[in-house]
């Protein structure tokens, strides 16, 4: 985590927020031991709560535009570059499009842990989530997600009208395109990985 937030500051952006819940005392100690430069906020509501609700209060507490990064990613600082160059009017996610090569170092079975994505031919996702029942996609989601500045009250909005307290970032994607929305996708081939247990992070180090 400590290296997503010093790529982040190394790409420009000025403020870091965290957003804690399970074993929040833990991490909160880490970071301070790390010394990163960076703001705190809780998820007290994490034990029935998804990340959704995780990224809203942090979200919260942001009037600029914003990358949301998962905590348990590690990923190319060009990837941030990227996002941030290209100063989008619209939701932009990175998709890995090697990430057969990826899954295969994790050594994880393509059809039960990968995520099924389509895109249109002018790179907007159309959808994503759910188990990838035929041909491979052109890619997976990274978990990295920018939100420019006013596009969040709208979806501060949108998450206290419909009252979602447990969704999945991917299936709120999905809502937020049936709203009409546009997602923007961009294509990397640039450095990911993902740690979803202690054998990822094995097999990360091999």
């Amino acid at each position: 985590m400590s290296k997503i937030i010093e790529d982040s500051i190394e790409s420009g952006i000025d403020k870091t927020f965290v957003v804690t819940g399970y074993k929040s005392k833990i991490l909160k100690k880490y970071l301070k031991g790390k010394r990163v430069n960076t703001k705190i906020v809780d998820n007290h509501l994490y034990h029935k709560t998804d990340m959704l609700h995780s990224a809203v209060q942090g979200l919260k507490k942001i009037n600029d535009n914003v990358i949301i990064s998962y905590s348990d990613i590690i990923y190319d600082i060009e990837i941030l570059k990227r996002i941030i160059k290209l100063k989008s009017k619209n939701i932009v996610i990175p998709i890995k499009t090697d990430w057969t090569q990826v899954w295969k170092k994790r050594k994880k079975n393509v059809r039960d842990d990968a995520e099924d994505l389509v895109i249109d031919n002018q790179n907007f996702l159309k959808t994503i989530g759910g188990k990838i029942i035929k041909k491979y996609p052109k890619g997976q989601y990274m978990g990295i997600i920018y939100i420019p500045k006013l596009i969040i009250p709208k979806i501060l909005k949108i998450y206290k009208k419909y009252k979602i307290n447990k969704m999945q970032m991917s299936n709120f994607l999905n809502f937020l395109i049936e709203l009409g929305f546009k997602v923007k996708v961009i294509k990397t081939k640039k450095n990911w990985y993902e740690f979803d247990d202690l054998q990822d992070y094995k097999n990360f180090f091999k």
